[in-house]
């Protein structure tokens, strides 16, 4: 995870919106995800989208891409409900293959690991334009590198972990097993 951009500060050192933040960039299903494992623990719909100013029909019925502020709201909404700063990695784990649409059958299709990570490199966008992609061949080894195209910030560590937990999942799929020779490393220090 690397390529952090940061939001812009306004005098008073408040976070201020760009362009980018309010522009249609998540498919509805990741917020879909997120109420699932939500709804899964306890809280319903009204809850997760209290305070958010996401009306219920973005949430649930319309096929519309949420702007990234859309999401954000949710997704700190969710980790309050929770209390769980990681619970991007419980939603990422819990996707099935048919969310992520054309590009998850893609990688479940392909012939190994590096070819899934490969679709992701070259189809993610049409899914998720908050995060960009890159596949390393090296030594008979794959990277995958994910960069913050958009400034995440307290999202940061929701989107890497939801990102990671759903990619593992689909590549576990296609390779038939754990993949245990895996790394991971975030460009963030490691959360308390």
């Amino acid at each position: 995870m690397s390529g952090r951009k940061e939001r812009e500060r306004d005098a008073k050192g408040e976070t201020s919106l760009d362009a980018a933040h309010l522009r249609p960039s998540i498919h509805p299903t990741y917020a879909r995800l997120l109420a699932a494992e939500l709804k899964r623990r306890g809280f319903g719909e009204a809850a997760l989208i209290e305070g958010t100013r996401v009306a219920r029909a973005q949430l649930l019925e319309e096929d519309r891409f949420l702007s990234f502020e859309q999401f954000r709201r949710l997704a700190v909404r969710g980790m309050e409900l929770s209390g769980e700063p990681w619970l991007g990695l419980d939603v990422g784990r819990s996707t099935q293959i048919s969310s992520l649409g054309p590009l998850g059958y893609a990688m479940v299709a392909s012939a190994d690991v590096g070819q899934a990570l490969s679709v992701i490199e070259r189809y993610s966008a049409l899914r998720l334009q908050v995060a960009g992609f890159s596949v390393e061949h090296r030594d008979g080894r794959v990277q995958l590198c994910i960069e913050d195209v958009l400034g995440w910030g307290d999202l940061e560590e929701y989107i890497s972990l939801h990102i990671i937990g759903a990619i593992s999942l689909v590549l576990e799929t296609v390779s038939g097993t754990h993949l245990p020779d895996t790394r991971v490393a975030f460009s963030y220090s490691a959360p308390a």
